[in-house]
């Protein structure tokens, strides 16, 4: 009888102790996936205008890793085009875009506690937006100045540099970039284009001579809070931060494009005279499509382009 009670004694003590097992690794098992759980912020990155080389949306990938890693929050890069952002835009709105000029995302922006460097993306007296890189114009070439080929974005305005300069052509042509650049290579003569051109021209170990064309410029890459998830607010506030850093900034030199926070990536190179352009002259970012064409046009009128 003993031995049967010191038996039944045994097994309750270990279901007893298999229990309590059971309960402290459950426990411990919903503490671990709580603590692992990652908050993810969604960005929509759209090209509008010619980069330097690479890949700006790599460039967020890769940016968006580093912040991963030190910040335990996911940021899921998407690459849109113009016409299939708006597209999307029609029934859900991201955390983040990334973009040039001519979206049309003005009702879509959350003002942002941030000071941008160029102040062009105000809306009254507050600030929507943040340029985290940028381009440049230039006038590319030597000689008379007969004719100039202009390499014409969709939403940008190298005519507004051009008048800027007061400089003065007989024949002015604007073409799409890459048909302008291979027409300046072909006849010569001088080309109205970007940082985009000059490093076509040193890939092609061609003779690089040009000359910052004027202070204005509209080829900046612009970064808005679109959120309508309040908890995902301070995170895209965060995030944003992070892109402006002088570690993330400094990496802008692998995609050729220039810093917008003053950071020198291309002292002693062929780029160092665009970067080093002051550029006081701006077009708002929100500026309508609709708009940026008008402008377009009055100027080719002005300066008689064909």
């Amino acid at each position: 009888m003993k031995k049967h009670l010191k038996s039944v004694f045994f097994c309750v003590i270990c279901i007893i102790i298999v229990t309590s097992s059971f309960i402290i690794n459950k426990t411990n098992n919903n503490k671990t996936t709580a603590t692992n759980q990652k908050s993810i912020i969604e960005l929509w990155h759209i090209d509008t205008f010619e980069g330097g080389k690479g890949s700006r949306k790599d460039f967020l990938l890769n940016a968006s890793l580093a912040f991963e890693k030190k910040y335990n929050v996911i940021v899921s890069v998407i690459s849109h085009t113009i016409e299939s952002a708006k597209k999307c835009l029609e029934n859900s709105q991201p955390d983040l875009i990334s973009c040039g000029g001519g979206i049309d995302i003005a009702n879509y922006v959350k003002s942002i506690p941030i000071k941008d460097s160029f102040n062009i993306c105000n809306i009254g007296k507050k600030n929507y937006g943040i340029s985290w890189c940028r381009g440049g114009y230039a006038l590319i070439g030597s000689g008379k100045k007969d004719t100039l080929i202009v390499s014409q974005g969709e939403y940008n305005l190298p005519l507004m540099a051009l008048k800027e300069s007061k400089q003065t052509f007989t024949t002015i042509i604007c073409l799409p970039p890459q048909k302008a650049f291979t027409e300046y290579i072909k006849k010569g003569g001088y080309l109205l284009g970007t940082q985009r051109d000059i490093i076509r021209l040193i890939s092609l170990e061609k003779e690089v001579v040009y000359e910052p064309i004027s202070q204005f410029c509209d080829l900046f890459q612009v970064i808005c809070i679109t959120s309508n998830n309040k908890k995902n607010i301070p995170l895209c506030e965060k995030y944003i931060s992070f892109l402006l850093t002088d570690k993330v900034q400094a990496k802008l030199e692998r995609i050729g494009m220039f810093s917008t926070t003053g950071l020198s990536l291309y002292k002693n190179t062929q780029l160092e005279k665009l970067e080093e352009n002051k550029i006081n002259s701006f077009i708002n970012f929100f500026t309508s499509s609709n708009i940026l064409k008008i402008k377009n046009d009055n100027l080719k009128q002005e300066l008689k382009t064909s």
